[in-house]
């Protein structure tokens, strides 16, 4: 199950949603600012890595200006 969460209470609770096996989606002023998933168990696969890296190298690059 998704829980949903704002960016005050994630801070707030953080350490209780860190332990718990849900993915939670922070918003901030109802916009996602955020997405935590937790660990799969104690090594992550590696073809999730990959894509958890493409997918965030992607983000960072719509984000960041060159030049």
């Amino acid at each position: 199950m998704l829980k949903f969460t704002t960016v005050k209470k994630f801070r707030d609770q953080a350490s209780r949603m860190l332990r718990e096996k849900e993915p939670v989606v922070i918003l901030r002023y109802g916009e996602v600012a955020g997405i935590f998933f937790p660990q799969p168990g104690k090594v992550m696969p590696v073809d999730l890595r990959r894509q958890l890296y493409s997918l965030l190298v992607g983000e960072i690059a719509r984000h960041v200006k060159v030049g």
